[in-house]
């Protein structure tokens, strides 16, 4: 539910700003930086600074989307170890994710559409998820139930390749992109396949 109202008030603060805008010149190639939502993993917030032309730095901030990583959480168990109890599920109290990016722009060929550019590049990932792993009693004299609290890190680079379109007479820049992370902590060469969505106002 928060993350619901916490989008919807990023797109009426877009909607607002848009009419001051309405003059501005039509852009034909990024510049200047944007800040906007992102919609995927993570799900959050993004912004990007765009350098000399063909070029651009970017910085995500946000969360995974629930119970997506319930596998890989399950088999990366924290440091809880006793023969009397077995593992029996587990939840995620928070997970937050940072990726910080430097990419490189190129227009679409051979036939060039205005505004629409594809991008690569590469970057780091660090993600924090706070775990609380219930384990079941196997054998009696013994609580029911057991609990363990570790916080997981997860830090490695990543390779990116996406589009990116600006609207025409509007200062907004829509993008989709996929990602791969490879996982050097806490669980080397673990790799992920990302994907997002979104869209930045530039200014």
């Amino acid at each position: 539910m928060k993350k619901s109202a916490y989008l919807i008030l990023s797109l009426l603060l877009l909607i607002l700003v848009l009419p001051a805008e309405a003059q501005r010149p039509f852009q034909t190639k990024p510049q200047g930086q944007g800040i906007g939502i992102r919609l995927g993993d993570p799900l959050g917030v993004t912004y990007k600074q765009y350098l000399s032309p063909g070029t651009a730095l970017e910085f995500n901030l946000g969360t995974p989307v629930g119970g997506l990583y319930n596998r890989y959480y399950r088999n990366n168990r924290g440091n809880f170890n006793n023969e009397n109890y077995r593992y029996s599920s587990h939840n995620i109290r928070y997970a937050l994710a940072l990726q910080g990016r430097y990419l490189f722009h190129e227009p679409f060929l051979p036939a060039e559409v205005v505004g629409l550019d594809w991008y690569y590049g590469f970057g780091a990932q660090l993600r924090i998820a706070g775990i609380t792993e219930e384990y079941q009693r196997v054998t009696p004299g013994s609580p029911a139930f057991q609990y363990d609290d570790y916080t997981n890190f997860d830090l490695g680079p990543e390779i990116i390749i996406g589009a990116e379109y600006l609207i025409p007479q509007t200062p907004l820049a829509a993008f989709a992109e996929i990602s791969l992370f490879m996982e050097l902590l806490d669980n080397p060469f673990i790799f992920r396949l990302h994907s997002g969505l979104g869209v930045r106002y530039n200014f």
